[in-house]
């Protein structure tokens, strides 16, 4: 499958030094728009080609990540990576310009992440950040459709430091 633009949140919680490394404890949401399917196979029948699809997917995720930063000029480098679990809620309404009731199902499987961005420090106890994070997920078993998550973020946000 292939998605339209999503969005997300993150909740992090963690524990360690604005430079060097940390450990942290992620909550994430996300969504997007199912846009397109190719090798659809039914029984006997395959369709090699793309077809248009409707539906979404919504992924919930717990992961545990590790992050290592450290000073470049103004701004705080940081790369890390995360592995966890995600459970994928998928819902479809149409193929190929053909509209039916609406078809859901989920599925718990293993996550992973890898990220990377910059920090600017606002204050002492608050820095902004923009970055990129790669997220999937393994095969995702859909009531006999199997479909693998992966999405490239490109993320902002704020991270209030407790002194």
């Amino acid at each position: 499958m292939e998605f339209d633009a999503g969005r997300g949140l993150l909740l992090l919680v963690g524990y360690g030094q604005k430079i060097g490394i940390r450990g942290e404890l992620e909550l994430g949401y996300r969504e997007f728009s199912i846009d397109r399917i190719r090798n659809l196979r039914l029984g006997n029948f395959s369709y090699p080609n793309y077809l248009e699809m409707t539906g979404d997917v919504k992924a919930y995720s717990v992961m545990g990540n590790f992050v290592s930063s450290m000073t470049v000029g103004m701004f705080d480098l940081y790369v890390g990576a995360g592995v966890g679990v995600a459970r994928l809620k998928t819902a479809t309404s149409g193929i190929a310009g053909i509209s039916f009731d609406e078809i859901s199902a989920r599925d718990e499987v293993f996550a992973y992440q890898f990220f990377a961005g910059l920090e600017y420090e606002f204050t002492d106890d608050l820095t902004g950040k923009a970055g990129y994070r790669y997220f999937a997920t393994r095969d995702a078993d859909f009531d006999g459709s199997v479909m693998p998550v992966r999405t490239h973020n490109f993320e902002i946000g704020l991270t209030h430091w407790l002194q």
